[in-house]
């Protein structure tokens, strides 16, 4: 399954449980709340590889990938553990899962996220 349709159908999932008023605090984050910005994050960045200016506003300034990186996100699924997220004052680290196209998984990372002016950005997001 390619990373954008496994990252699709896991964000309509989970606003599923939102809109139909059926979620609860373990079936996953609210998409407003901290965490669930984060979350969705992580699930729109493979997505947002096609367009280089959306994908590099995700990170911070100082951790913006290079054309050959944004290219490896571009190939892989990106699945958070909701329930790893961590949040303290302005910065936040989330375990993600990442699978290659067939669904095999590559590896366990932990990224990080500060929040600059406001808003949540990636600062690590390791692939392996």
């Amino acid at each position: 399954m390619n990373a954008r349709l496994h990252s699709t159908i896991l964000l309509v999932m989970l606003l599923a449980g939102t809109v139909a008023g059926c979620q609860t605090q373990d079936e996953g984050p609210a998409a407003d709340s901290d965490t669930g910005i984060i979350v969705s994050a992580v699930f729109d960045l493979a997505d947002s590889t096609s367009d280089p200016e959306r994908f590099n506003s995700m990170f911070t300034q100082t951790s913006v990938p290079t054309d050959q990186q944004r290219e490896e996100y571009r190939i892989v699924a990106l699945n958070p553990d909701f329930e790893s997220v961590h949040i303290d004052g302005d910065f936040a680290t989330v375990d993600v899962t990442v699978r290659n196209q067939v669904g095999d998984e590559l590896a366990q990372v932990q990224w990080k996220f500060a929040k600059v002016d406001g808003q949540w950005k990636i600062e690590h997001a390791p692939l392996e």
